[in-house]
């Protein structure tokens, strides 16, 4: 099997593992090293730009995450990142968002780390939707 065609196997079954997304929500998924591997178009609709490639040093910096005060979110301390660090589940963390485009937009974000069978950690995903604009 070509790299490309395991990698590509690989995220779908990330997706998988990751499950359906609720109404108006978007999933992003980070594989075990933390390197986000895939968003879904309702992702990308919310944040603006999802930086395929981007590992968990560079989340905030790269999304343009910020706290509810407005302070620079650590990226160590995301959901996504929390979840591969330290397989940690996360609900409805707020957080504000500041889109490419000039948008800003509060943040409902939960994420859970990805197990295979032999319940290895396989990854991550992080589920986000618009609580105000």
């Amino acid at each position: 099997m070509s790299d490309t065609k395991a990698f590509d196997v690989e995220v779908a079954d990330l997706i998988r593992l990751a499950g359906p997304c609720a109404q108006r929500e978007g999933v992003v998924i980070a594989d075990a090293s933390g390197e986000i591997v895939y968003a879904c178009e309702q992702a990308i609709a919310i944040l603006g730009i999802v930086r395929i490639g981007a590992g968990v040093d560079d989340y905030s910096v790269m999304h343009g995450i910020f706290t509810e005060e407005g302070r620079p979110y650590p990226s160590s301390d995301l959901p996504l990142a929390r979840a591969i660090l330290y397989r940690k589940t996360t609900r409805d963390e707020r957080m504000l968002l500041r889109r490419p485009d000039g948008m800003i937009h509060l943040m409902g974000v939960s994420a859970r780390p990805l197990f295979d069978d032999a319940r290895k950690q396989v990854g991550a995903a992080a589920f986000v939707r618009i609580l105000a604009r």
